[in-house]
């Protein structure tokens, strides 16, 4: 069975980011919970929605601490789990803040669709 969550890295469960990935309907998992759980949720799902805000061109600190915390080397184990990402911002910055994300969760074997 394929498995969805969203992962919501505003500090803020009823922020625009939330909103945003409320539409989706699939579960929510917010940072402000704990990187922990989220982690974990994210070990056991097929395909995951990054959503963050954008501060200062880049992703909030706890999508950040998320993102240091998966596992990597040597086994690799988000290899071929999907991601799908979502910056929120009010002007620029929203393409840096998803390479933040897109460049090491590529590195770690996620797969990113085109388009």
């Amino acid at each position: 069975m394929k498995r969805t969550v969203a992962i919501n890295g505003s500090s803020k469960k009823d922020s625009r980011t939330a909103a945003l990935l409320g539409e989706l309907g699939i579960p929510i998992y917010h940072l402000v919970d704990g990187v922990e759980n989220v982690r974990d949720a994210i070990m056991k799902a097929d395909t995951i929605v990054f959503g963050t805000p954008t501060h200062w061109f880049n992703v909030s600190a706890s999508m950040k601490e998320l993102i240091d915390s998966l596992p990597e080397a040597p086994n690799y184990p988000c290899e071929g789990k999907i991601a799908f990402f979502l910056a929120v911002c009010d002007e620029d910055g929203g393409q840096q803040a998803i390479n933040q994300m897109f460049a090491p969760l590529s590195h770690m074997g996620f797969a990113i669709p085109p388009y």
